[in-house]
């Protein structure tokens, strides 16, 4: 499961952010971190979370009192 989790993330990623190649991983760091915590994290919606974002889904476990990772280790 978490390796068609972290597939659907880099094609989401290539899709929407990394438009161009970078030359150096330099180059390409400020603009993935950027994307990450500034629209990925906090606002970009998951089907497999209900429609909640990744930060709105991790309040809710942890005020539920579990781990985000914890739904996916059964």
């Amino acid at each position: 499961m978490a390796h068609a989790v972290s597939e659907s993330f880099f094609a989401t990623l290539k899709a929407e952010e990394i438009t161009q190649p970078c030359a150096m991983k330099q180059e390409a760091h400020p603009g993935i971190a950027a994307y990450i915590h500034g629209f990925y994290n906090p606002a970009r919606l998951h089907s497999s979370r209900g429609y909640l974002s990744p930060n709105e889904y991790a309040r809710g476990m942890a005020n539920a009192g579990q781990s985000p990772s914890m739904r996916f280790a059964a």
